[in-house]
């Protein structure tokens, strides 16, 4: 199945603050979360041409309206950074354009984003920075918009001349939704790239100073031209920074606004080319009560670039502190069994991220494993060692945790040698993390030796009780290929089976998943061109189980609903059986050292894929050539706080784990099927719950193993969805909403 582009900006600025810094920034691709911002000693930035920068910088002190209180540095704010473009960056100033108070009025605020993507002299994947420094305000969303559940609001720019219908100043004139600006931002991305950086600071809580909390907007005609071949869409199209989270306000002394300040800091500190969109807030210096948020698919980029910077190791913050009320100290760790980590497991230790490539201070290894923490240990024969407030652990060895059961026939000689025996020798990592059985019935994958071949099928009964028998890699000659199908098997399978055998908190069973068929409809937003993805249709999600019959160019959107008392961090992934992949269908934002915005709130929230708010692409649905049903799953990993937070290495660690300290995980099975199923449907749509009850010979088998089943409840039906595949190739879609903006 392959992951559409997502139609969609709405939720780009996403703070309720009232006066708003804002910064686009056009990316393509799409990736997992980045896990640095600064580049290693060891590295040398890659050096590349200047960009061919252009650039929209609006700031806005005072207002038309009398009854919104003036600003102080917003202008100052928006001259500071055309400075800062103009001086470091060598941005002409014919590429630059600014908007300053009575300026700044809604029709040339749009009229200027449209100039951005009519604009013949920037090229494709040319940078766009987008500034916004003024008022923000947030309301109820129109009705039937997705925007996080029955409490949620979305965010609006206050433009100079915004006007209540009651005013005497003239006829009403809107605030700008971030829908709007999120459309707009699709338009210049579809055209120009989506290399562009958005940021956001606003000063003041919205809902004072007359201006309006409910939604503003009259009925909206259907009969508007609909504007369709979206490529770039929502948080796809875009790199937001906000100065501060939802709910939140911003603070301005001195001269400037305190986030502003600090980003231009960061900026002339570090330099454009070290630095990575989701480490910003990590390495900003603002020292007063807001939260800065970073959004975007393509949040691991360079500053105003499109490129990826090399993957490096994940490292973690470890201390030498206080552990107990009773003065014990040990070394410690921000990373616990969320983090995918066992005990025993072994680390290496830093002075700093900087010095990764240098000599370790020493080694550690896991004593006690927490949720989001661990106690560590000097391992056996090592001395103890001082480390500092920079000191990072990089994974040096993990535990041998088993991942999947593979059944190889014991006669089976591959190029006259016994298969077994080769691949023990040349995949001994792999082999670690594996369970051979002696029976196909109990495996996840088998591997067979046909014409001195090797085929590598699926054999998994989650995928099998369906009729399906996926047959992976076919026509394999050599022994050092089947070892890299193992590594991936490897990898698939650790994330597929992964559980938490620690908490015995079952999230999942208060967080229920629904599935629907997606069409263009008119937007519910003014200014919008794009048709917006909605649901139609009933739930296809039924017991855990999506099951359909795919159409032609047919897009597919997820809802989660959270019925939990915890706020929830999600990630979303999806495996595909045909080749044992994994992508990212969600991840959250990042906030580095700062409080992330709950992206699945408590009691009622709901996060929206592919649709509404949500921001992420929708899925796409397509049965491969020859094949009649295809079983693919989605694995939701629920986290009551977010993995990316290194807030915790400046809080003492607490020695008993809170009562929100939790993890979980729920598989959804999704079939597509060339013919609908015969099975009659229900009506529920929760995830399952817990593995089905296996025989005793199983559990043991499993026991002896030390591997869980992680067989899931439901009742998949065959199916090949899967998300949507990025290739540079432009096809007919339509817009679809994305994320926050003001």
């Amino acid at each position: 199945m392959r992951c559409p582009r997502w139609r969609g900006l709405g939720s780009l600025i996403g703070k309720t603050e009232i006066t708003i810094s804002v910064f686009v920034l056009f990316a393509p691709a799409f990736h997992f979360f980045s896990k640095r911002i600064l580049v290693d000693n060891h590295i040398q930035p890659m050096s590349r041409p200047k960009p061919r920068l252009f650039a929209l910088i609006i700031g806005i002190n005072s207002y038309r309206e009398k009854c919104i209180s003036p600003l102080k540095y917003a202008v100052a704010d928006a001259l500071a950074m055309a400075n800062y473009l103009q001086t470091h960056l060598k941005v002409p100033p014919n590429q630059i354009e600014m908007l300053l108070n009575e300026r700044a009025s809604r029709d040339s605020i749009l009229n200027a984003l449209k100039r951005l993507e009519e604009d013949r002299r920037i090229g494709y994947d040319d940078p766009i920075f987008i500034f916004f420094a003024g008022h923000g305000t947030e309301c109820r969303p129109p009705p039937g918009w997705e925007s996080g559940g029955v409490r949620s609001k979305i965010q609006m720019l206050v433009p100079y001349d915004w006007c209540p219908e009651d005013s005497t100043l003239g006829k009403k004139v809107l605030c700008i939704p971030d829908r709007t600006i999120g459309a707009f931002l699709e338009g210049i991305a579809n055209k120009k790239g989506n290399n562009i950086l958005y940021l956001i600071a606003v000063m003041r809580h919205p809902g004072r100073e007359g201006i309006p909390t409910k939604w503003p907007v009259g009925p909206i005609s259907n009969d508007r031209p609909v504007r369709g071949n979206m490529f770039y869409g929502g948080l796809e199209s875009h790199v937001l920074i906000a100065a501060c989270g939802r709910g939140e306000r911003a603070y301005e002394s001195g001269g400037h606004g305190h986030f502003t300040a600090a980003f231009l800091e960061l900026l002339e500190r570090e330099g454009r080319d070290n630095l990575i969109y989701s480490e910003i807030p990590r390495h900003m210096k603002v020292h007063v009560r807001q939260n800065p948020q970073c959004e975007g698919i393509n949040q691991n980029r360079r500053l105003f670039s499109t490129e990826i910077p090399p993957p490096q190791p994940t490292h973690y913050i470890t201390r030498f502190e206080e552990i107990g009320n009773d003065g014990q100290c040990a070394y410690t760790l921000n990373a616990g069994s969320a983090h995918d980590l066992t005990a025993g497991a072994e680390f290496a230790v830093y002075p700093s991220r900087n010095a990764i490539s240098g000599k370790p201070l020493g080694r550690l290894q896991v004593d006690q494993l927490k949720t989001f923490s661990a106690i560590m240990k000097v391992p056996e024969g090592d001395f103890p060692f001082p480390v500092t407030m920079d000191a990072v652990a990089i994974q040096t060895k993990a535990s041998s945790r088993k991942c999947f059961r593979l059944y190889i026939r014991s006669d089976d000689r591959f190029n006259g040698r016994p298969l077994l025996c080769s691949l023990r020798n040349v995949a001994k990592d792999e082999f670690q993390k594996i369970v051979m059985v002696n029976n196909a019935e109990d495996a996840h994958l088998n591997i067979a030796i046909e014409n001195n071949t090797a085929t590598v099928r699926v054999i998994d009964k989650r995928v099998t009780k369906y009729g399906l028998i996926r047959k992976i890699d076919a026509g394999v000659t050599t022994v050092a290929q089947v070892a890299q199908l193992l590594n991936r098997a490897t990898n698939y399978y650790g994330q597929l089976n992964r559980t938490n055998n620690i908490s015995h908190n079952c999230i999942r069973k208060s967080v229920t998943v629904e599935c629907y068929k997606l069409e263009g409809l008119p937007s519910k937003f003014p200014d919008v061109e794009q048709a917006e993805l909605s649901p139609v249709g009933d739930n296809l999600c039924v017991d855990g189980v999506i099951d359909f019959v795919p159409q032609e160019n047919s897009f597919y959107g997820i809802k989660l609903i959270n019925r939990s008392d915890y706020d929830l961090f999600p990630r979303v992934l999806y495996f595909d059986n045909s080749d044992l992949s994994m992508k990212a269908f969600y991840e959250p934002p990042s906030s580095g050292k700062y409080d992330l915005d709950v992206p699945l709130k408590k009691a009622g929230g709901t996060l929206t894929i592919g649709y509404g708010s949500g921001g992420w692409p929708p899925l796409s649905s397509r049965l491969r050539d020859g094949h009649d049903i295809q079983v693919d799953f989605i694995k939701l990993f629920l986290y009551t706080e977010p993995l990316t937070s290194v807030k915790r290495s400046t809080i003492p660690f607490r020695l008993q784990p809170t009562t929100t300290e939790h993890w979980d995980t729920g598989l959804v099975t999704v079939i597509q099927r060339r013919r609908p199923s015969p099975r009659p449907q229900k009506t529920q749509s929760i995830l399952p719950i817990r593995n089905p009850p296996e025989s005793s010979e199983r559990r043991e088998l499993s026991k002896s193993n030390e591997i869980s089943a992680c067989t899931s409840s439901s009742e998949p039906i065959p199916q090949s969805f899967r998300p949507p595949l990025r290739k540079r190739h432009r096809r007919r879609q339509v817009a679809s909403p994305g994320r926050r903006l003001v």
